[in-house]
């Protein structure tokens, strides 16, 4: 799992208008099969009375020769002993590469923007 926030507040959708928020993402899920990797998860906010709001999905498939030309340009794998790190490193670093393809479309946010998010989830 992946939990990324943003430094500063953006604007975001609400039912009424736009609000301004720390935006948050979590890839909570992988699925992996022959001709495909996909990850999914959801972009999301808390307003300022601590309520839960989900923003859009995130649904991102990649197709294994993809991944392949992507890998070519990152770093080598940490781990030589457990695919858990491995998948974390690959997976925080293809998000990456996907924040900065989605730079004006994801709430106006560049991939420097974001940080690690250590606060619990609510959803």
């Amino acid at each position: 799992m992946l939990k990324l926030r943003t430094k500063t507040e953006f604007t975001v959708p609400t039912e009424r208008g736009t609000t301004s928020a720390i935006v948050r993402l979590i890839i909570d899920k992988l699925e992996i099969d022959i001709n495909n990797i996909t990850a999914k998860g959801y972009y999301y906010y808390f307003d300022a009375n601590g309520a839960f709001h989900q923003l859009d999905k995130i649904d991102k498939m990649y197709l294994w020769s993809d991944v392949a030309l992507v890998e070519a340009g990152l770093p080598v794998m940490s781990s030589n002993v457990n695919l858990f790190p491995d998948l974390s490193q690959r997976l925080n670093e293809f998000t990456f590469f996907n924040l900065g393809l989605e730079i004006g479309t994801n709430y106006g946010t560049a991939p420097a923007d974001w940080e690690d998010d250590i606060e619990p989830i609510v959803p």
